[in-house]
C-alpha cells in the first residue's frame, strides 16, 4: 500500500461514488499525508451543498489528512477583523438538514473491533477495557463513562455531520456545517488508548489520539448561500476517553485526577487550534464563526488555543486536569508580537459568554477578547456572567488581560461589556495557588466590582480575597493629582508573593454611576516600595505618576495585584568553567540576567525542571531573575478601588 501524499479532488456533491466526498475520505484514510481539495462544477459564486450518505460520512482515522474547501474555486477568505462581520465566501457546505439528515453515530467505540458501516475500516479497540460480551452492554465501552455509573461520553444516538477517530494533525478548513433545529454535532473527535495495551500516564498515548487538530474558516449553523441559520445541537464535540469500573487492581492503569482508581482518563484537545494557528501567514483567513442551538464547543481537555473566532454561543471546557503552568485553555492572543491583533475572539452571546467546569489544577488564559459585543458593533447587554465557573477550591488560576511582559501588552487587554463578570466555586478555603489576574482591560458597565467582588458575601470572592491579603481587601484612593497618587492597600498573606503592583485605570462612568467602579482606561502600573515610591511602608504609597496622562477633574481608579515570583532557591559558581546554576521551584521559566539589580534585564537562556547551568563571564557581577514562560502574570489582583477625581 503506498503510503505518499496524495491530494484527492471532490467533484461532485453526491453522497457517495467516484468524486464525492465519501470516497475521498477513504482514500485519505490509507497511510501517508492527504489533502482533499474540491473542484465541483459549476465555479464561481455558487455554494455547492454535500449530502451526507445514509450512515454518515466515514470517520477520518489517519493521520495528516487535510480536508481544504478553500480549495474551490469561488471560495473568497474573510478580510474584516475579529469584530467585524466575517465576510469569507465559503463554498462548501456538508448539508445535514432533512431530508438528507443523516450523521454519523459517534457511537463505535466498543471493546474488541467495532461494527461500522462497510465503507469504514476495522478498527481494533482490543486496549481498551473490557469483556467485549453481553447484549446489553456492560462489557464493552463506548469512549466514555462506565454504562452502569453514567452515559458513555458518546452514547448511542449521539451523532455528528463529521467525524474525526484516532486521527493526529487533521485540519478542516473552509467548510460550512449545517444541520437543522439542533440535531446532532456539526464536527466531533473522538480518541481513547489505541492499539497501545502499556500502562502510561494520560499524556503518553498517540496512537488513539487526535493531537494537533486544526479548525480554521470554517462556519457552523449558517447558510453561506442564504444566511440563514442551520443549527446544530453542538458545533464541534470533542469529549475525553474513559475506560470503564470494575478492573482489579493489577489491570488498571495509572489514575486520573477523576478520583475512583478504576476510573482512567485520555483528555482531549491536547495541541488543538481553534482559529489562527500561531506564526499564521494569513490571520483573518483563519477566523471561524459558531452558531448553534447550545454549545460552540463542548470539550474535555487540555492544551487547546482558541483564537480568532466569532462564538455566538458559548464554547465550554471542563474536567480533564493538567497541573502545568503553561497555558491549559488559551482564549485569545498568546502575547508573542505576531498576529497579536488578529488572534482575540469575538463573545457576543447574550445569554451566557463562556461555560467552564471543574476547572481543576489548570491555568486558563483569556487575552485580547471582546465581551458583550455584537460584529455590528451593538452590545448585547446580556448582564449574565463573562465566564462560569472557575473552581479556586480546585486550584484554578486566571489571568485575564496583559501579563505586562513587555511584549504586546496593550493588545492583551480584554472588552468586556454589560456582564456579571466571573461566577465561581468558592465553598471552601482556597490555596494561594489559586488566582485571578486581571490586568489593563477595559471594563464597562460590568454588574460586579470586579474582578470578584468586594470579598463582602459568601460566593462572591469572599475565601479567595482573604486567603490572599488582610482585610480591607479593597484599596483605597487618599490623594490624586496629575503628577502623584497616593494610597494604602491590604497587605500580603506570606510568601509567594513578592511585589505589589498598583495599576492606574481612568474610570467608567456608567459602572461607577451604577456603584461598580471599574477600569475603563488603563494609564499605568506602578510598584510599592518601586523606585517611583516615596512611601517606604509597604501597603501604603505615593506614587510619581507623572506622564501617566491623567487630567484634571476626571474621575480614577486602581487595583492592586498581588504578585507571584519565583525565588531561586540557591546559586552555585564553578569558575573553572565559568557557569553558574541555578535551582529553583520545578517548572518552565526564561532565565533573564543584568549587571545591576535594577537592570536593564536581558534574556540568558530557558530553565526547566528545577536547575538550570548558564555560561557566565568570569570575574563580573551578574545579577539572575526568572520569569515564568507561561506568561501567567500570575498573582492576585484586588476589587477595584472607589473612584477619585483627580485634582490639579
Amino acid at each position: 500500500m503506498s503510503t505518499r501524499a496524495a491530494t484527492f479532488t471532490v467533484t461532485t456533491t453526491a453522497a457517495g461514488g467516484a468524486g464525492s466526498l465519501s470516497n475521498a475520505i477513504i482514500q485519505a484514510n490509507a497511510p501517508g499525508t492527504h489533502t482533499i481539495a474540491f473542484n465541483i462544477l459549476p465555479t464561481g459564486a455558487t455554494v455547492h451543498y454535500l449530502v451526507p450518505p445514509l450512515d454518515g460520512f466515514p470517520l477520518i482515522t489517519n493521520d495528516n489528512v487535510t480536508i481544504d474547501g478553500t480549495t474551490q474555486t469561488g471560495w473568497v477568505k474573510n478580510t474584516a477583523a475579529i469584530t467585524n462581520c466575517n465576510n469569507a465566501a465559503i463554498k462548501i457546505a456538508l448539508d445535514a438538514r432533512p431530508p438528507n439528515a443523516n450523521f454519523r453515530d459517534m457511537a463505535y467505540v466498543y471493546y474488541g473491533t467495532v461494527d461500522v458501516p462497510p465503507s469504514n475500516p476495522v478498527i481494533d479497540n482490543t486496549a481498551m477495557y473490557g469483556d467485549g460480551g453481553d447484549a446489553g452492554g456492560t462489557g464493552r465501552e463506548r469512549g466514555g463513562y462506565d454504562p452502569a455509573s453514567g452515559p458513555p461520553t458518546y452514547a448511542t444516538g449521539e451523532k455528528a455531520i463529521l467525524g474525526i477517530y484516532r486521527a493526529t494533525n487533521v485540519t478542516v478548513k473552509g467548510i460550512a456545517f449545517l444541520s437543522d433545529a439542533g440535531d446532532g454535532y456539526g464536527l466531533a473527535i473522538a480518541q481513547d488508548f489505541g492499539g497501545n495495551t502499556a500502562i502510561l500516564d494520560r499524556l503518553a498515548y498517540d496512537d488513539g489520539t487526535c493531537r494537533g487538530f486544526h479548525l480554521a474558516g470554517c462556519v457552523f449553523g449558517i447558510d453561506p448561500g442564504t444566511g440563514a441559520d442551520a443549527l446544530s445541537q453542538n458545533a464541534v464535540a470533542m469529549f475525553r476517553h474513559r475506560d470503564r469500573n470494575g478492573l482489579s487492581a493489577a489491570a488498571r492503569r495509572p489514575l486520573s485526577i477523576d478520583a475512583t482508581p478504576d476510573n482512567d482518563t485520555v483528555p482531549n484537545g491536547e495541541n488543538f487550534v481553534i482559529g489562527v494557528a500561531p506564526g499564521s501567514a494569513d490571520p483573518r483567513a483563519e477566523f471561524n464563526v459558531f452558531k448553534c442551538t447550545e454549545l460552540a464547543i463542548a470539550a474535555e481537555g487540555i492544551h487547546t488555543r482558541l483564537s480568532g473566532n466569532q462564538f455566538h454561543n458559548p464554547p465550554e471546557f471542563g474536567r480533564s486536569s493538567d497541573d502545568s503552568d503553561n497555558p491549559s485553555i488559551l482564549y485569545g492572543t498568546d502575547g508573542d508580537g505576531v498576529n497579536d491583533a488578529d488572534e482575540g475572539n469575538l463573545f457576543d452571546n447574550t445569554v451566557l459568554l463562556i461555560s467552564q467546569y471543574n476547572t481543576r489544577d489548570k491555568l486558563f488564559v483569556f487575552a485580547g477578547n471582546t465581551f458583550g459585543v455584537t460584529c455590528a458593533g451593538v452590545r448585547t447587554a446580556s448582564l449574565n456572567n463573562a465566564v462560569d465557573e472557575f473552581a479556586f477550591s480546585q486550584l484554578t488560576r486566571v489571568r485575564f488581560g496583559s501579563d505586562f511582559n513587555g511584549v504586546s501588552d496593550a493588545l492583551e487587554g480584554n472588552k468586556v461589556y454589560d456582564t456579571l463578570m466571573f461566577s465561581f466555586s468558592s465553598s471552601t478555603t482556597e490555596s494561594n495557588r489559586a488566582w485571578i489576574s486581571m490586568r489593563g482591560n477595559t471594563l464597562v458597565n460590568n454588574s460586579v466590582r470586579p474582578p470578584l467582588g468586594d470579598g463582602s458575601v459568601a460566593f462572591e470572592g469572599e475565601n479567595v480575597y482573604t486567603n490572599f491579603m488582610n482585610v480591607p481587601v479593597i484599596p483605597v484612593i487618599t490623594a490624586l493629582t496629575t503628577t502623584s497618587l497616593s494610597g494604602s492597600c491590604g497587605t500580603p498573606v506570606g510568601a509567594p508573593y513578592t511585589a505589589l503592583i498598583v495599576d492606574l485605570y481612568e474610570s467608567d462612568p456608567e459602572g461607577g454611576a451604577a456603584g461598580f467602579p471599574q477600569g475603563k482606561t488603563y494609564r499605568g502600573s506602578f510598584v510599592d516600595n518601586g523606585l517611583l515610591d516615596s512611601n517606604p511602608a509597604v501597603g501604603a504609597f505615593t506614587f510619581n505618576i507623572t506622564g501617566a496622562g491623567i487630567l484634571t477633574g476626571t474621575t480614577n481608579t486602581l487595583t492592586v495585584t498581588y504578585a507571584k515570583g519565583v525565588t531561586i532557591t540557591s546559586v552555585s559558581h564553578d569558575p573553572l568553567l565559568c557557569t553558574t546554576t541555578l535551582n529553583y521551584p520545578l517548572g518552565n521559566y526564561t532565565v533573564e540576567s543584568a549587571t545591576s539589580v535594577l537592570g536593564p534585564w536581558t534574556t540568558a537562556g530557558a530553565a526547566t525542571g528545577s536547575s538550570t547551568t548558564i555560561i557566565a563571564q568570569c570575574g563580573d557581577t551578574v545579577f539572575y531573575r526568572l520569569v515564568s514562560t507561561s506568561g501567567s502574570g500570575g498573582g492576585q489582583t484586588s476589587p477595584f478601588a472607589d473612584s477619585v477625581v483627580a485634582a490639579p
